[in-house]
């Protein structure tokens, strides 16, 4: 999987690498009411969604999965517990919908207060 990045003056999109370092600017540039980091190398833009991340709550227990839709009984959260998801939702081999958490770590969408 990859990250998208928005080439604003060509209406492109570039694809980077998950987890390939990149250098950004501080400001926070709006597009179309969407917000983004300009990349400080070139005339790039990220959402930061994809960087920062947006805390969500969980309305009951859940559990964090592997990019095979594979459970993972030693990461459990509990009801209440607020976590970093990055992104939107993706679909994983199970054909569920999950929110990334961590490196190759997921949570089921339907686990968070809407």
């Amino acid at each position: 999987m990859t990250s998208l990045v928005m080439i604003r003056v060509l209406d492109i999109i570039t694809r980077y690498n998950k987890y390939t370092p990149i250098k950004c600017l501080p400001s926070i540039v709006k597009i179309k009411d969407k917000t983004y980091y300009k990349l400080a190398d070139n005339n790039h833009y990220v959402k930061i969604i994809n960087i920062a991340g947006k805390k969500r709550t969980l309305r009951h227990k859940a559990y964090a999965y592997n990019s095979k839709a594979e459970k993972n009984f030693l990461k459990k959260f509990a009801e209440g517990e607020d976590l970093i998801t990055y992104g939107s939702q993706v679909t994983l081999k199970d054909g569920k919908k999950y929110y990334q958490i961590g490196k190759e770590s997921y949570v089921r969408a339907s686990n968070f207060v809407r």
